[in-house]
């Protein structure tokens, strides 16, 4: 292997410029009748050391021209990298066979239309221990009448949610969709605010449980969970005032012009003045004040953090990207409330924080931030991609603190869970003839589809690995060795088309390239097969003695006809059919000229390696003639190299050299016409030109060089008309060419 040459060093040459420079200033120190065949055999390139350039990495797939013998860079480079990322891929497979662990890998939710925003809620509230077992312990009802739409049918939001739920909690793998629970919801396809849907949902929720026979007490659980109380005084100087109490989910705080969440509490909870607000005692105007308490705080308290505000000078609302910081341990001591509490129950942990990034609510993107609710570990939740992160949040909040290099979930926290300390229970996850069917069905797409990908991926690869070996033996075979590239070996050498070892090696990779799609098809097919043999057998089982194949029987099943079928198919498939026929142009004299093996067209290969080539792949070899008739022909060997082309060629190099001189003779009698012997000086004083000389027309001289080439171009047209092109293609399209011919001829 050779490691990191330079291009000064390849073959002792810098290029095939060079190299012909070389050739020339050989064949012009001798005449073209004197030329030899080793001089023949130099000037086909076939003197040359065989290349090592293109060993070294090089992303360039590009033919090498400067040297017969290299057959790098023509196609196989290409199979190396297959065989690569084939093998990452069966790596990857393999990996995603092993079931996630619920405790150390959360379940993500794939975002199939722009629901990241109910990723974002269901990701936040399934986290919540209590209101997960709430979900757990729903039961559906043969009472229940389904409503007309729009009205929601609960039953089935319900129902889903819990499915989700509980898939979300067992499954196997690292994510999972929503899209029953969407479209039980009946939600389009347009992005809502979060913090909006998740009130409303809640709302929603609540009233049409009211309309279910097992709603009840599922509504009061959610109440007691996620609901407070808070009044609202207006008080008047006069000594008037109204009380309001009402219920809420969530407090809605404006952090326009706060820098702290406690601020922005501490703004919610301010006296407000109400100037044009008139008193129902007294009648009077601007002495109304509106004080705001908590009577009852839920265990669970959303913040809904308002970063929208009007700006006047667009008429439009705008977001507020300003950093905010809260603290991971919530104290509402400090808040006006009537409820009593003990020191655990004003205690508030930070459990999740929602982040929007985007200018708009209903655009822009929705994830969170969320502590697992047993091991306590923070993740970021960003649809299907489920990572571990640091604890979002301050551990104390500074009013003065530089913000200006503030952390993402700082400037974008767009609602923040805070839940009272308790401890979290294991949920009991709902009965068996309820979720029983979920889990096998999970465990049944699990062996399923990472059983039929690994085993696809793997026979893949390994129908690759057996092709690439295939090609790369004949590529070894093709090449010639360094003790074989000389004159003595001639007979031992062929030359064969470039098209044609390119072509092979591209269908072969198209081909392998394919193979996985190929493999993923044959094993899914089969695999459903083999499932419906399971369930068939499954129904028809009268007793539970008798069990269904076990997946790893079923796996080894669906391996063996895999491998059964397939290779039938690759028995069908001829490479060759595809194949363009690979054509090179002849000299003259019906041999492979050195332009086609200096140009790159043209290869010179090992002899006996070609025939197999050529046999392994069903193709002939043909030639066709000027008048357009085919006849069979065969491969040339490397004593068949020409030296009548070289002659001329040599000829052709004395020529312009000769050309030079004659060229460089012209323009100097042109610049000397005045001191030569001109027809005008002679005429002058009567006297003749000497004898054995002759008068050249000055326009004659100017344009010498233009009838010299045109006369060399003439002959060596005469002499490359009529040439045969001699073709390497199927065999069958030989034969065809060859009938029609037979036919043209009758």
């Amino acid at each position: 292997m050779v490691n990191k040459l330079s291009s000064q060093k390849y073959n002792g040459s810098r290029g095939k410029a060079e190299f012909l420079k070389r050739i020339g200033e050989t064949l012009r120190k001798v005449k073209p009748d004197e030329v030899t065949i080793d001089q023949v055999w130099e000037t086909y390139g076939l003197g040359l050391k065989p290349c090592g350039k293109h060993v070294v990495a090089n992303p360039k797939a590009t033919n090498c021209k400067e040297n017969p013998y290299c057959l790098g860079r023509l196609g196989l480079e290409k199979f190396e990298k297959l065989i690569k990322k084939s093998e990452e891929l069966r790596n990857d497979k393999a990996t995603q066979a092993e079931k996630r662990i619920a405790a150390t890998q959360p379940c993500g939710l794939t975002n199939w239309a722009n629901f990241c925003y109910v990723n974002s809620f269901l990701q936040i509230w399934f986290n919540d221990p209590v209101f997960r077992q709430i979900i757990y312990d729903w039961k559906p009802s043969g009472a229940y009448v389904t409503p007309d739409p729009p009205a929601m049918d609960v039953q089935l939001v319900m129902d889903a949610l819990q499915k989700l739920f509980f898939t979300l909690d067992t499954t196997p793998y690292e994510d999972t969709d929503a899209q029953e629970f969407c479209t039980a919801l009946r939600l389009n396809a347009e992005q809502q605010d979060a913090q909006e849907f998740t009130v409303m949902f809640f709302d929603s929720i609540d009233r049409n449980l009211t309309k279910h026979p097992n709603g009840p007490m599922m509504r009061t659980r959610i109440g007691e969970r996620f609901n407070g109380k808070q009044t609202s005084v207006l008080r008047c100087k006069c000594g008037h005032h109204s009380d309001n109490t009402t219920k809420f989910s969530a407090l809605n705080l404006s952090i326009d012009g706060h820098t702290t969440l406690s601020a922005a509490i501490g703004g919610y909870f301010a006296d407000e003045c109400l100037s044009d607000f008139a008193c129902s005692g007294c009648g009077r105007r601007g002495n109304v004040v509106r004080e705001t308490s908590i009577d009852h705080m839920p265990p669970v308290l959303l913040l809904s953090l308002n970063r929208y505000v009007y700006d006047s000078n667009t008429g439009r609302r705008k977001k507020l990207k300003t950093p905010l910081q809260y603290p991971r341990i919530l104290n509402v001591d400090g808040l006006p409330h009537s409820e009593k509490l003990v020191e655990d129950e004003s205690r508030y942990e930070l459990s999740a924080v929602m982040v929007h990034e985007g200018d708009s609510a209903e655009c822009g993107h929705y994830w969170d931030i969320i502590r697992h609710p047993y091991s306590g570990v923070w993740f970021k939740y960003n649809d299907k991609i489920v990572k571990e992160t640091k604890p979002p949040g301050v551990e104390t909040e500074k009013a003065d603190a530089a913000m200006n290099k503030a952390n993402i979930d700082l400037k974008f926290c767009y609602g923040l869970v805070y839940r009272r300390k308790e401890p979290a229970k294991e949920p009991r996850y709902p009965p068996e003839e309820i979720c029983g069917k979920w889990t096998k069905e999970m465990e049944h797409k699990f062996y399923r589809m990472t059983d039929t990908e690994t085993l696809a991926s793997q026979l893949s690869l390994d129908e690759m690995s057996a092709r690439f070996k295939v090609v790369g033996e004949h590529m070894t075979a093709l090449e010639v060795k360094p003790e074989r590239a000389n004159q003595r070996k001639a007979k031992d050498l062929t030359f064969l088309p470039t098209k044609l070892i390119s072509d092979i090696l591209n269908a072969e990779w198209d081909r392998a390239n394919k193979m996985a799609t190929q493999m993923n098809e044959i094993a899914d097919e089969l695999d459903r097969t083999e499932c419906e043999m399971i369930e068939q057998e499954e129904a028809s089982l009268e007793s539970g003695n008798d069990l269904p194949p076990s997946p790893n029987k079923r796996k080894k099943n669906v391996s063996r006809r895999v491998r059964s079928i397939y290779d039938k198919r690759l028995e069908q498939v001829e490479i060759a059919n595809i194949l363009e026929p690979a054509s090179v142009v002849l000299c003259p004299h019906e041999r492979i000229s050195f332009e086609s093996v200096l140009s790159g067209e043209a290869k010179a290969v090992n002899k006996q390696a070609a025939e197999k080539l050529i046999k392994d792949y069903g193709l002939a070899v043909s030639v066709v003639d000027g008048g357009g008739t085919t006849r069979i022909d065969r491969l040339r060997s490397g004593v068949e190299v020409c030296m009548d082309c070289v002659r001329d060629y040599t000829r052709d190099v004395h020529f312009k050299s000769k050309l030079e001189e004659d060229i460089a003779l012209a323009a100097r009698m042109v610049k000397e016409d005045k001191t030569r012997c001109s027809i005008k000086a002679f005429h002058s004083v009567h006297r003749q030109p000497p004898p054995g000389t002759l008068y050249v027309a000055k326009s004659q001289l100017n344009q010498f060089k233009k009838d010299a080439l045109k006369e060399r171009d003439r002959r060596n047209y005469a002499r490359n008309s009529n040439r045969h092109t001699w073709t390497v293609g199927t065999a069958d399209s030989v034969r065809a060419a060859i009938g029609g011919e037979k036919r043209r001829r009758k």
